[in-house]
């Protein structure tokens, strides 16, 4: 049995594209509120003879030409967490649906960057506070790279006076 896209007038099939892929619809059991969410945006019709809305099996898939970005996205912040690209849906409403990615990649960015520079201020203090403390003794000289086989020399006896004094050092 091959995949097929379950989306009204998308014709996709497992193999058709590469890179293409097939998703599940997301199950009642792990996340019921998503589940409903990729059901309302299919907006497949009821079942025909009966008063009862489609449902999903098991083997039902949707392709990812139906996400803004081409995959699915687990982030419920993301507007790829519920697919929103169909034929059903206006082209004016497809172009907000991109502008909602740019501003949450735009905001995931920002929110990366302070994460980063949060970090960098934590790790200046840690470091202003070690060497504040008193009995640290000093500190080996900064070298970033040696060129001369005097300054080679000088780090050797360095290093063999601090051994020689019981300290142990990590170099």
């Amino acid at each position: 049995l091959v995949d097929s896209c379950c989306a009204i007038g998308c014709t996709n099939r497992r193999g058709d594209k590469p890179g293409l892929c097939f998703y599940r619809i997301p199950s009642e059991k792990e996340n019921p509120e998503r589940r409903r969410l990729w059901i309302c945006a299919l907006r497949r019709d009821s079942v025909p003879g009966e008063n009862k809305q489609w449902q999903p099996s098991k083997y039902t898939r949707l392709c990812s030409e139906h996400f803004i970005k081409g995959a699915k996205c687990d982030n419920p912040l993301s507007p790829d967490w519920v697919p929103s690209i169909f034929s059903h849906i206006p082209a004016t409403k497809k172009r907000k649906r991109e502008k909602d990615m740019e501003r949450y990649e735009q905001h995931s960015r920002m929110k990366n960057k302070r994460v980063e520079e949060k970090k960098k201020k934590d790790a200046v203090d840690v470091l202003l506070d070690l060497s504040s403390v008193p009995d640290a003794g000093p500190a080996p000289p900064a070298v970033d790279e040696v060129t001369t086989s005097h300054a080679r020399k000088t780090l050797q006896d360095y290093k063999g006076s601090v051994m020689t004094s019981g300290r142990k050092t990590v170099s």
